[in-house]
């Protein structure tokens, strides 16, 4: 493998992207093994390879191709490392990022423009806590492709999914909810949708939004339809929560029994996924619903 320069390669990605050796080396070896595989004194199994891959945004394919497009490869590799931050809830660190890539020329075009903006308008509402300039940044991102706000794609659904968030955040439930039916309506107009996480998310958002709203019926309907979609695509991803949501309305529409099993069901499953605190927030609910339940026979 020395010809593919894979140490090198591993080295200048992460100093690129700004992680430390003792972050990315986490539960895949030691740092100083890291340091090693970097200098080329030692090559790194296959399943290390995979999981250094994945974590810094880039197909195993990399480190075999010589003629990597690697401007490309860089920014595939931001936007990978901004969405796990995104999703990590590391807000203070992603605006990091997103005001260094600013500066670069990577960046200029229209569609990486659009990325930089939706994620600047998700910092602006946690770090700055400026709902008002957050909303306005997203709704000039999705017009930076779409200034006629209709036909979305996918990458503009995802931000409008990012708009309904912050609405429900700042307990503005009923606009979350009216913004998560026009990106499902959107959704389920396409033909095929490529990412299946788009969709679940969508539909957690909107179910989510009639939970606050009290409208049960509705819920279950949507949290059915999120977890038959978990389970006919075979993906964990919301599994437990649509579990937790559906359990949660059952016993609120009157039928503890069958929502008790739901509840478990969800505790489980986030034990599994090690979410500990996820599992003793279903344990606290699942009690109190309960409660509620034996106080209104």
């Amino acid at each position: 493998m020395k010809e593919y320069n894979i140490g090198e390669k591993i080295k200048e990605l992460r100093l690129s992207l700004e992680i430390s050796q003792n972050d990315l080396a986490k539960q895949i070896c030691e740092p100083q093994d890291l340091e090693k595989i970097e200098k080329g004194d030692e090559y790194p199994t296959l399943p290390q390879l995979h999981t250094l891959a994945k974590r810094l945004g880039i197909p195993i394919t990399y480190f075999f191709e010589t003629n990597w497009n690697q401007n490309v490869d860089y920014v595939n590799s931001v936007k990978t490392l901004m969405r796990n931050y995104a999703r990590d809830r590391e807000y203070k660190a992603l605006y990091e990022i997103v005001k260094r890539e600013e500066q670069s020329d990577l960046f200029r075009d229209k569609l990486n423009k659009q990325f930089l903006m939706w994620h600047e308008g998700i910092c602006v509402y946690h770090v700055d806590k400026n709902k008002g300039r957050s909303l306005e940044m997203l709704y000039d991102a999705l017009k930076i492709t779409n200034r006629e706000m209709n036909d979305f794609t996918e990458d503009e659904i995802q931000i409008m999914h990012s708009i309904g968030v912050i609405y429900f955040l700042s307990d503005d439930v009923e606009k979350a909810l009216n913004i998560y039916r026009e990106a499902l309506n959107a959704l389920e107009e396409m033909y095929n949708v490529a990412d299946t996480k788009v969709y679940l998310r969508v539909v957690y958002g909107l179910s989510l939004a009639l939970l606050r709203l009290q409208k049960y019926d509705e819920c279950l309907k949507y949290s059915n339809l999120g977890l038959g979609m978990c389970i006919s695509e075979d993906i964990l991803y919301l599994f437990a929560e649509f579990h937790y949501q559906i359990g949660h309305c059952l016993v609120k529409l009157g039928d503890p029994s069958e929502g008790l099993e739901y509840l478990n069901k969800a505790s489980t499953l986030f034990n599994t996924q090690v979410n500990l605190k996820m599992e003793e927030i279903v344990k606290e609910e699942t009690i109190k619903l309960l409660n509620e339940s034996l106080g209104n026979l």
